[in-house]
Formats: C-alpha cells, structure tokens, sequence
C-alpha cells in the first residue's frame, strides 16, 4: 500500500479525490486483515464509531447509518460523512491535544458551542491550548522544537522526522503558523486519521514525514 507522500501528492495534483484515497483504503490487505473481508453493515457501523469517534453508537444514529447502507448509499460516503463530522474533528483534537478520547459531557459541550455562530473550530482549540490539562501534557513552557517533538509522540506514536520537523519549525519561526494551526494541522493530518480509525497505522509504518 502506498505510503502518505504517495496520497498527498495525487490529492494535491487532482488526480484522486478524497473518495478514491477512502475506497483504496478500505480495499487495502491492511484494512482487511484487520476487520475482515465480509464484514456486515451492522458490524461495519460499530467499527466507525469505535475507531472514528472512540464511541458506542447511540441508537437514533445507528439506525440512520443502517438506513442510509440499506438505501444503497456507499460505505465510502459514509465513512466520509463521519469524518467531516464536528464530533470526529473533536475527536481528532481531544487524542492529539489530551491524549485521550473525548468525554460525553466534554464532547457534547464543544459541538453545541459549534453550532452557535460566534463560535469556530479554532476558538475552540485556543482554549484547549491554554487549558490545564494541556499544560500538564505538554508543559508549561516548551522550545518550538520540544513542542513539536512532543505532538510527533503523543498525536502520531512515533519520533519525529528531521525533514518533517524542520518543515514545521520553519513556518513558526517565520510566523506562518501558530500553535493554535499547527496542532490542528496534526490533529487532521491523513497520519493521525489512519491512526484513529485502525489503531496501529499500518498505511503510514515506513515512517514517512507526515
């Protein structure tokens, strides 16, 4: 299976779109030595929301997405639905900010806050950088570089690599890119997804720069 350079390049040029990337995934050996090669709607659904949004499915979403397979929608389009979700950005954000998968409570606060006008995705993630919890995390007080190193280890379970980190370095020092960007730039990266949604990484383990 290619590696991320591989998909980010033909994103980049137009030549895939997202979708393509979603079915040749869900086809790789990886994925299906992982989940199995005749896994049912039903099963499928519980794997998106266990690995996805790190959650049981409540019962009125289940049986939207049950629906919606039934009906002849493809499990590609669903798998894009959950990812383009509020719930799966804060998802993404919670594991690469906290290290952990958000709380009920945590979660359902910051989507209603979501669906207020004044209220966007980077306000949101200005507080979790300032929050205790990502203080403790992360420390108070970090070089560029030791920041960094850090969201390599916590968000992408592995050291970082010198031209990745340089990159990074690079547009901070030149004020291109903020804290606040470039954890949400970890957060989202096709890296960190394939992290969430297999558990282990496996497109991404030739260690390519994210």
């Amino acid at each position: 299976m290619p590696g991320l350079g591989h998909w980010t390049s033909q994103l980049a040029k137009g030549t895939l779109t997202f979708e393509d990337v979603v079915n040749e995934f869900m086809a790789s050996d990886e994925f299906i030595n992982t989940y199995g090669e005749n896994l049912s709607n039903e099963d499928f659904i519980n794997l998106l929301y266990s690995n996805v949004l790190g959650r049981e499915p409540d019962k009125n979403g289940f049986e939207n997405w049950l629906e919606a397979l039934e009906s002849g929608s493809l499990r590609a389009d669903v798998l894009l639905g959950f990812s383009d979700s509020d719930e799966q950005l804060l998802t993404l954000l919670y594991d690469a900010a906290f290290n952990r998968s958000p709380d009920e409570n945590g979660i359902g606060h910051w989507i209603n806050q979501l669906a207020r006008s004044d209220i966007e995705l980077e306000d949101i993630v200005e507080l979790f950088i300032v929050s205790e919890e990502f203080q403790a995390l992360y420390g108070e007080v970090q070089s560029d570089d030791d920041l960094i190193e850090s969201l390599y280890q916590n968000t992408l379970d592995r050291h970082s690599d010198q031209e990745g980190k340089g990159h990074w370095l690079g547009l901070i020092a030149s004020d291109k890119m903020d804290y606040a960007e470039l954890l949400v730039m970890f957060a989202e990266s096709t890296e960190h997804v394939d992290i969430m949604l297999t558990g282990n990484g496996t497109l991404y383990a030739d260690g390519i720069a994210l």
